[in-house]
């Protein structure tokens, strides 16, 4: 079943609840929330300052940008579920922290 987004950041805490559970993923991992306005956020981390994880929510849809490591650019997708995106989030979180650690350690 595809939940429609009806979610700002002003009520974050409540969707929280309902699969879209992702910020202590985040914070647990060394990311930090930036707020843009009530329909944007991202997750940022001072040691990486081009890797920005975007969430951009809409009455139609959730736009996930995630960054590709060792190239300047990102890649957008969209959603219409909660749960894929949070999915699709933390997928890309663990990706990207495990491809991290091997580009520092040279692997």
């Amino acid at each position: 079943m595809n939940q429609t987004p009806t979610t700002t950041i002003a009520n974050y805490e409540n969707k929280l609840n309902h699969g879209f559970d992702v910020h202590n993923d985040f914070l647990n991992n060394g990311w930090e929330l930036n707020i843009r306005d009530t329909n944007n956020f991202s997750y940022y981390n001072k040691n990486y300052p081009l890797d920005e994880f975007k969430v951009e929510i809409n009455n139609k849809n959730i736009k996930i940008t995630v960054p590709i490591i060792g190239a300047n650019c990102e890649y957008s997708t969209n959603f219409t579920s909660y749960y894929l995106a949070n999915e699709y989030l933390l997928m890309h979180l663990k990706n990207h922290n495990a491809n991290l650690f091997k580009t520092t350690l040279n692997v």
